[in-house]
C-alpha cells in the first residue's frame, strides 16, 4: 500500500511535468484549436487531461513492470496532478 502511494506521487509529478511542458510548447492549445471536438474538450478540462496523462504513464510502466497494482495509480494520481497544475 505504501509503495502504491509513492508510485502515485511520482506519477503525478511526472504527469504534471508532461502537461506543463505540453502547455509551454503550445501542444495543448494546438489540440484545442485543431483537434476533433472530443479532443478539444478533453484538452480544455484539467481533470480529464490529468487522468488521461496519468493513465498513459501508468500503462507504459505496466508494460515494463507487468505489475497490475500500478493500474490503480491513475485514480490516486489524478487529483494530485490536478492540484499541482
Amino acid at each position: 500500500m505504501f509503495g502504491l502511494l509513492i508510485i502515485s506521487i511520482v506519477i503525478a509529478l511526472l504527469a504534471a511535468f508532461v502537461i506543463t511542458l505540453g502547455r509551454k510548447w503550445g501542444l495543448v492549445e494546438w489540440v484545442q484549436a485543431h483537434g476533433s471536438p472530443f479532443f478539444a474538450k478533453m484538452f480544455s478540462c484539467g481533470f480529464c487531461l490529468s487522468f488521461w496523462t496519468t493513465l498513459a504513464i501508468c500503462l507504459l510502466i505496466f508494460v515494463v513492470w507487468r505489475d497490475f497494482g500500478v493500474l490503480l495509480a491513475p485514480f490516486l494520481a489524478t487529483p494530485i496532478t490536478r492540484n499541482l497544475l
